[in-house]
């Protein structure tokens, strides 16, 4: 990341980094279009990224604090380390996305595609991930404890070693997920399809 520039407007600035020109007030038709850009290190904190393309792009280490990325396009980014504790990811495609260690607890993951994305080790503590999709996604030793996965899918999800003590899982689909020393002890499991699951959970409910 070298140069960061301002421009003004009316009511309204935009700001300019690398080449990546973040839109203020975005909509689905008017939004921060940069895919595949550094945004390593980059300071963004309370900045609405809602709808943008962020395919591709590196993210790792940037400040995100109070940032919105409802309906973003983040597939293949590679968000790292990213802390997006309580953040807003409603919708956001996630699709592929190197997510390895990041803060995502608490956050409104809600609808959202991870499928593919490599979650090892993460903090997802109480978030919401209610109907997301998190097919063939990598969520080995990943801290899922108090979250809520009600109708999520994760077929042929890696959940060895996960803690998914009191997550609610009601009506998600785990089929052919690997489950090996995975906690879900106090965990809500009505309702689950479960067909093909291997490896043995270290705690049932």
């Amino acid at each position: 990341m070298t140069s960061v520039a301002v421009t003004s407007s009316p009511a309204y600035a935009a700001t300019a980094i690398d080449g990546c020109t973040i839109v203020t007030r975005p909509t689905a038709t008017h939004f921060t279009n940069c895919p595949g850009a550094d945004l390593s290190l980059a300071s963004l904190p309370g900045t609405d990224l809602s709808f943008a393309n962020l395919g591709g792009a590196n993210l790792t280490g940037a400040n995100l604090g109070s940032a919105t990325l409802r309906h973003a396009n983040l597939a293949h980014a590679n968000l790292s380390t990213v802390l997006l504790g309580g953040r807003d990811l409603l919708n956001t495609n996630l699709a592929g996305a190197d997510l390895k260690l990041a803060d995502l607890a608490g956050a409104d993951l809600s609808i959202a595609n991870l499928t593919g994305s490599s979650l090892n080790r993460a903090q997802m503590n109480s978030a919401n991930l209610s109907s997301a999709i998190l097919n063939t996604s990598v969520l080995s030793g990943a801290d899922l404890t108090g979250a809520t996965l009600t109708g999520a899918t994760l077929t042929g999800s890696r959940l060895n070693r996960a803690q998914m003590d009191s997550a609610n899982l009601a009506e998600a689909d785990l089929n052919g997920a690997d489950l090996s020393r995975a906690d879900l002890s106090g965990a809500t499991l009505g309702y689950v399809s479960s067909g093909g699951v291997t490896g043995r959970p270290s705690a049932l409910p």
